[in-house]
This record gives structure tokens, sequence and C-alpha cells, in this order.
């Protein structure tokens, strides 16, 4: 009894720890840089969602924006244990060295990983493993990861009720899923318009589901513990992004 409350008391020191450092290891790429890791992929299709029209745009309201949404993320991981976690669909790394700065081991997977690995090089992340990967027929562990984060990618597949069940047995029993997706509200859809973003004309970049959609999705087979909106989250008609906590019970 008394062996078992001493290990509850430190497990509870361990999280405050970690909330307290995590507060100052969000890391923000610089514009200048990602553009100088992502050169040789750049394109020019101004429909294109990649990392020069969402992260490198001049505007600073835009890099803003898709910025917050990943640091809500991470916010919402202070509520969980983690060493072990998986960056689903990682795109161009932005997000990998903030989960380096505060995990143990961080895993990363996509189809093309080019400018990820760019970002593991000069931010020498060396608990970073990058994989290219396809998550139908992935070598990734089953109930390995005690957190999957996916950043602003479920909405592009249309068989998500797959992609859920399969993330699902790559998370421990108790793991977490913590996701973002746009609201595809009127507000987001005027935004795009404004900005010049249209993914509805896009072939590449098709969005199957808005947020809510998804949330409603993954409600059965996760449990929800928290939603939070961005860029504002006290504004929740503002929501451009919603960020969701799921747990796998």
């Amino acid at each position: 009894f008394i062996l078992d409350g001493i290990i509850n008391v430190l497990k509870m020191v361990s999280i405050f720890l970690r909330k307290w450092f995590m507060n100052n290891k969000f890391i923000r790429i610089d514009r200048k840089t990602l553009i100088r890791l992502s050169k040789d992929k750049q394109t020019s299709d101004k429909n294109s969602e990649s990392i020069n029209m969402t992260y490198i745009i001049k505007n600073p309201i835009i890099r803003y924006i898709w910025w917050s949404r990943l640091n809500t993320m991470l916010k919402l991981a202070f509520k969980e244990q983690g060493v072990r976690v998986l960056d689903f669909a990682c795109g161009e790394g932005v997000f990998l060295p903030s989960l380096s700065a505060n995990f143990k081991t961080v895993d990363a997977v996509d189809i093309d990983i080019d400018i990820a690995k760019n970002v593991k090089k000069e931010f020498k992340l060396d608990n970073v493993n990058i994989f290219e990967d396809n998550i139908y027929e992935t070598k990734l562990k089953d109930n390995y990861y005690d957190i999957i984060f996916a950043a602003s990618v479920l909405e592009h597949f249309n068989d998500v009720h797959l992609i859920f069940d399969s993330l699902r047995k790559k998370i421990k029993k108790g793991g977490a899923l913590i996701f973002s997706s746009p609201s595809e509200n009127y507000i987001y859809r005027f935004g795009r318009l404004v900005t010049g973003f249209n993914k509805y004309n896009n072939t590449v970049h098709i969005h199957y589901f808005g947020s809510k959609e998804l949330a409603d999705i993954a409600k059965t087979k996760f449990s929800l513990i928290k939603k939070v909106s961005t860029p504002i989250k006290f504004l929740p008609f503002f929501d451009l992004h919603n960020v969701y906590l799921f747990k796998n019970d």
C-alpha cells in the first residue's frame, strides 16, 4: 500500500515536471529555414497546401493559424503520460523538433519524407525515426505508442474508418490519439476564398470530412477527452481548426 502511494506520487511529480518544462518547448521553425529546407519540393501550384503555402507564406496571420494548431496539440499532450509517440503523416516534419524536445522516442511516417529528413538533419533530432510507409501496409508495431499525433491529415481519407482502426491498433491500451482538422465552416471557407486557397477544386488535397464529422466517427472507436478550437479557443464560433484528444480505453 505504501509502495503504491509512493509510485502514484512520483507519477504526479513526473507529470507536473513535464508540463512545466513542455510549456517552453514548442519549437516554431522560422520561415527562412523552411524555405531553404524545402527548396527542392516547392511548387508553383497556387491551390496546393504544401509547405510553401502554409508555413512559409508571407502572410503572418496564416502562418500563425497553422502553427497554433500544432501548439494546441502539444499542450493537450500534457494530460498524457507519453514516452513513445508517432507523428502520423508527418508531411514536411515541421512538428518533429517540438516532439523530439518533449518525448523520449519519436517515430514519424509518411509516403513522402524528403523534407522531413532535412528537418531531422538540420535540428539534429537523434531520437526521431522517419519511415517512408503506407498506413495500410505499415510495418509499424501494434500496441506500441503512448500517443499518436495526426495534424490536419485525417480529412483527406475517404475511408477514415479504416484509418482510425489502423491507428487504434498502434496505440497502447490507455494511450491517446490527438488530431487536428479544419472545421470546414463558413468562416473557414471564406478564409480560403480571401487567401486564394481552394481545396474544393484540387484533385490532390481533397477534404472528405470536416472536424465534427471526424470527431463523430472517432467517438465510435475512442473516448473523447477534450476538444479545443483554434486559433482562438474562447471563441468557438471562430473555429478554423479543431483539436481533439481521444483515449484508447
